[in-house]
């Protein structure tokens, strides 16, 4: 007997229903329950941390929120770090990205701004998009937090509408709806006993359950398969990244220090953690079984620890300063650790009209002008950047001596910054000015260079127009140019394509529990990184001391 079009609709539809169930159920988190940013933004549209309250005007946050289109509401947090429910999503993005899903935020924008970095997540807009905008307003969200969020607001919300519009322009050009008309033709009923339509419903029915049972089962499997491959992939590819990175960090640094304990330490450990990245990425390019990720990762978080040996190593040596230097072509190596800081004297220098203009350079300490032939290269490494600087005789006998040049400094607004940072000074002009003053290349107690990162003096604001540099600075390789281990994922995270972040700092990840902003990263203990705090909660979440983002009073 052939089941009748009503039978066969009603099964099916079933079928339909009980899938999409089990895969609703399978893609919502259950910890956003205990997640305390959850239960806040689930009650307003504007969270602002305890400790953020200072750094942000939550008024004009607001204005913000309410002055949204009404097919995209928008959701704002800003906090120091996340809560600790954030660990198991291994990063910001896929953090963020879950918790606008569990918010059903659909095309509505969920914002999440930490001392560490910024992620949103909306599906009307795509991964790239995002981030294209994030690093535009980059600068703004550091400096001005408030008027940044505004305008990413205004941002996204705008390349979403443009969007919209370029594709609703796309479809209507590209095709027309068709039409279609009732055919007249009556319908053919079979008739059936009632009893024998019932008996094969019932069979029917518990066929189909024991099918989709079968259909569930493989797509549970299926989905926490790939989930928790995916989460390794990225977890394997964020620690190599980051060993790399602090390899090249430390390479900056190794030829420039005097001998000690300390340098000899930096350069063990660098090259130990070097070999047990390179063991690592072998054994996962030439395996593809997952219980190899395993060994694999051990490795990583053995070189993690060495090149974390080394960086404190390059700290001893160099006294805490981040500053070495060594003069070109000689042995002559130097750290604030070991040498004190000491000032070139005047000297007399050549008249300018006798050095003809081509030939004409100038000291990068002392700004002692001089022929460039006369003057000495120095490569010094500052804040983890590396470069090469022209030096007069008087510094590099300093050097030679076991001492650290000291910078020429000019008056600007009340405040002493190097010479080649002052827009009126000319070393041709002005090198016999009536005061002349100097101070260490590294920060001093005094406040010599606030307002200055310590990097910037391997970079001055503007062209000069004397060389008095030899090569371009060098930085530490940035995560994104690592050659990543699996090529398939390319250290993106197929599954959050509606979301993007950009960091506040080199070192990225997931920042829970943490108020450090700096050189500290993201990355949880409990995961073998370095970059989550100590504490599990952080300064944001949970506690009754008051000082916290969540609980207490606010609850």
């Amino acid at each position: 007997m052939r089941p009748q079009p009503k039978q066969r609709t009603l099964s099916f539809g079933l079928l339909l229903v009980g899938l999409f169930a089990v895969t609703n159920a399978l893609s919502q988190p259950t910890n956003f329950l205990q997640d305390p940013l959850a239960r806040a933004l689930q009650r307003q549209d504007v969270f602002v941390g305890r400790t953020r309250r200072a750094d942000v005007d939550v008024r004009t946050l607001l204005e913000v929120v309410h002055n949204a289109p009404a097919d995209m509401p928008v959701k704002i947090a800003v906090i120091s770090g996340l809560p600790s429910q954030a660990r198991a999503f291994g990063t910001r993005d896929a953090y963020t990205h879950a918790l606008h899903s569990w918010l059903k935020l659909g095309r509505g924008l969920l914002i999440i701004e930490t001392k560490h970095g910024i992620s949103a997540s909306s599906s009307a807009l795509s991964g790239t998009q995002i981030r294209d905008v994030l690093r535009q307003h980059l600068s703004e969200l550091q400096t001005d937090p408030t008027q940044g969020l505004k305008d990413v607001v205004e941002a996204l919300i705008q390349t979403a509408e443009a969007t919209s519009t370029a594709s609703s322009q796309t479809t209507t050009a590209g095709s027309q709806a068709p039409v279609f008309g009732e055919t007249g033709m009556p319908v053919r009923r079979s008739p059936s006993p009632i009893v024998a339509g019932i008996v094969f419903a019932i069979f029917g029915i518990f066929a189909l359950l024991v099918i989709f049972m079968a259909i569930a089962g493989q797509i549970a499997s299926a989905v926490n398969r790939n989930r928790i491959k995916t989460a390794i992939k990225y977890r394997l590819e964020r620690l190599h990244r980051q060993i790399v990175e602090n390899i090249s960090y430390a390479d900056n640094y190794l030829d420039l220090l005097p001998a000690s304990a300390a340098a000899q330490a930096a350069k063990e450990a660098r090259q130990r953690a070097a070999e047990l990245d390179a063991q690592a990425v072998q054994l996962l390019r030439t395996s593809r079984n997952p219980q190899d990720y395993g060994r694999a990762e051990a490795l990583l978080q053995e070189a993690l620890q060495q090149v974390q040996l080394c960086r404190q190593q390059i700290d001893i040596a160099t006294g805490g300063t981040g500053v070495a230097m060594a003069v070109e072509g000689t042995d002559y190596r130097v750290t604030p650790a070991n040498a004190p800081s000491k000032a070139a004297p005047l000297s007399a220098p050549e008249l300018p009209d006798e050095i003809p203009p081509e030939e004409r350079a100038v000291c990068f300490f002392c700004s002692r002008p001089a022929r460039i032939s006369d003057l000495t290269p120095i490569t010094i490494a500052i804040d983890g950047k590396r470069r090469k600087v022209l030096a007069c005789a008087e510094d590099v006998r300093i050097v030679q001596q076991g001492a650290i040049p000291q910078i020429r400094t000019v008056s600007v607004g009340g405040k002493a910054v190097p010479w080649y940072a002052a827009p009126n000074y000319d070393p041709y002009r002005d090198y016999y000015a009536p005061t002349v003053t100097y101070a260490p290349v590294y920060a001093s107690s005094d406040g010599f260079f606030e307002g200055f990162l310590l990097g910037s003096l391997l970079s001055p604001p503007a062209s000069l127009p004397y060389p008095i540099f030899v090569d371009p600075v060098e930085v530490a390789t940035p995560v994104q140019m690592v050659e990543p281990i699996f090529p398939d994922t390319t250290f993106t995270d197929s599954g959050l394509s509606d979301t993007g972040s950009v960091d506040f700092n080199s070192n990225g990840g997931i920042d829970t529990g943490s108020m450090d902003f700096g050189s500290g990263s993201d990355i949880s203990a409990d995961t073998g990184g370095v970059d989550f705090g100590g504490d599990t909660g952080g300064a944001d979440f949970g506690g009754d001391s008051g000082s916290s983002d969540f609980g207490g009073g606010d609850f």
